[in-house]
């Protein structure tokens, strides 16, 4: 059964989120191309191990996805999603990594509707990043078709594996390494 028959999808979040995230796209991208990045990376690396080691020791607490007040979802769903499309562009990523934990820590989602969401959510931010930087340079079609066709397929197997067997404190702990490896990408970057 698709995620979003399970009401795993928080479509009230996700597409004020999406908007957002899609319009600040495109700012990150001419940034890229127009500022250092080499100190926003470093700062970003830092944000990253911080919310790695929030996620891996965070209580075991949930809220009930009715917590949520419509207008927190509104306008954290905005707020969230602009800061992501502004990274996703700025750093060449889809900010997907960013995603889990602000919705959880920042806007109190449950976690399996937060890592629900993301899913459905990273779909649009990296398409709106990959088409910012399309249109300002050349694009690696042998590495982009294989690398699309595998994310599609660990996507699919990632989300019915969530939906059916993780808990919220296991899938907090995957985060927090997906965390942790980013934040070991950036500073390989960073340093090189």
């Amino acid at each position: 059964m698709p995620m979003h028959e399970k009401k795993m999808v928080d479509f009230t979040l996700s597409i004020p989120l999406i908007v957002s995230s899609s319009l600040a796209a495109p700012i990150g991208s001419y940034l890229n191309l127009h500022m250092a990045t080499k100190p926003f990376v470093l700062i970003m690396a830092a944000v990253l191990a911080l919310a790695g080691l929030r996620m891996l020791f965070s209580p075991a607490g949930e809220v009930e996805a009715g917590d949520i007040k419509p207008l927190k979802k509104l306008i954290g769903g905005i707020g969230i999603g602009a800061g992501i499309g502004l990274m996703g562009g700025l750093l060449g990523i889809g900010g997907g990594v960013f995603v889990v934990p602000l919705l959880i820590y920042v806007l109190k989602t449950p976690t399996r509707i937060a890592a629900a969401s993301s899913t459905f959510i990273v779909c649009f931010s990296s398409l709106t990043g990959f088409i910012g930087f399309a249109s300002m340079g050349a694009i690696n079609w042998a590495f982009i078709l294989p690398a699309a066709v595998a994310s599609f397929a660990g996507g699919q197997a990632g989300a019915r594996l969530m939906s059916t067997r993780l808990k919220g404190k296991t899938i907090r702990i995957v985060f927090s390494i997906i965390l942790f490896a980013f934040c070991i990408k950036l500073l390989h970057q960073y340093f090189t």
